[in-house]
């Protein structure tokens, strides 16, 4: 994959992040186009998976990432994490954090929390 400048994938993170707010079909073009190039990182994917309306489509665009030889973040285990909550598989979302330690991904003092949060608000 080609390197691309932190400044340079925070600028892609904000365009992605506006064209979702304005024009999701644009975002996806935009995003497919990175991927394409090879410029697509990991947070990029987080922001698109984030944009899902379930947690299939994230899915999806997880194993994508881990197709292109990228390495998931804590952040995009996070955004499986409250879709799982939100959708009600609170047995998958521990299934998770399991597999986030057993893989050696730091939990984010979010991670934890955000599940419980769900769970509270969701029963």
């Amino acid at each position: 994959m080609p390197w691309v400048a932190r400044s340079e994938s925070r600028r892609i993170t904000a365009n992605l992040m506006e064209m979702l707010r304005v024009e999701p079909a644009r975002a996806r073009a935009y995003f497919d186009a990175l991927c394409l190039e090879r410029k697509a990182d990991s947070f990029h994917f987080s922001v698109m998976m984030d944009a899902c309306p379930d947690i299939a489509g994230a899915q999806a665009l997880l194993n994508q990432l881990r197709s292109a030889g990228l390495v998931p973040q804590t952040t995009s285990f996070n955004v499986l994490l409250k879709k799982l909550c939100l959708e009600g598989q609170m047995d998958a979302a521990e299934d998770l954090l399991l597999e986030m330690e057993a893989s050696g991904i730091q939990n984010s003092q979010k991670s934890v929390p955000l599940v419980y949060l769900v769970f509270i608000h969701t029963t």
